[in-house]
C-alpha cells in the first residue's frame, strides 16, 4: 500500500501501519485486504456502487474440498458477487506460502 498510496514520510507509513496491523490473522487463519484497481472517474461512478459488500463473495476454491490438506495446486480465487464474477489460479509460490501460514497452527 505504501507504494500504491505514494507515501512520502515515516509517518504516512506508520499511520498506514497501524490501519492494518490490526487485520493480520493468526496461526491457521487467512486474511486479505482487497484493492480495487479503477482508474478512471467513469470507472468510479459505474464500478464502486455496484460494488459494496463484494467482500464475503472472494472465496477460494479448493481442488479436493474444504480442508487446509486440500490447499495447493488447482487452488483458485474466485469472486462470486451479483455484479462482478471472476476466477484465477492462485500462482504456485503464493499457494506454497499461505499452505506455510495454515500449517503453523497444526
Amino acid at each position: 500500500m505504501v507504494r500504491v498510496e505514494k507515501f512520502m514520510t515515516d509517518e504516512g507509513i506508520h499511520d498506514e501501519l497501524d490501519v492494518y496491523d490490526p487485520l493480520i490473522a493468526g496461526p491457521g487463519h487467512l486474511c486479505a485486504s482487497l484493492s480495487l484497481e479503477l482508474t478512471t472517474d467513469e470507472q468510479v461512478r459505474e464500478w464502486l456502487p455496484n460494488l459494496v459488500g463484494i467482500e464475503p463473495s472472494l472465496v477460494f476454491r479448493l481442488r479436493d474440498g474444504r480442508q487446509v490438506a486440500a490447499f495447493g495446486e488447482g487452488t483458485r480465487l474466485a469472486v462470486d458477487h451479483p455484479d462482478y464474477q471472476d476466477v484465477v489460479g492462485v500462482a504456485p509460490v503464493t499457494v506454497a506460502e499461505l499452505t506455510a501460514d495454515l500449517a503453523e497452527s497444526d
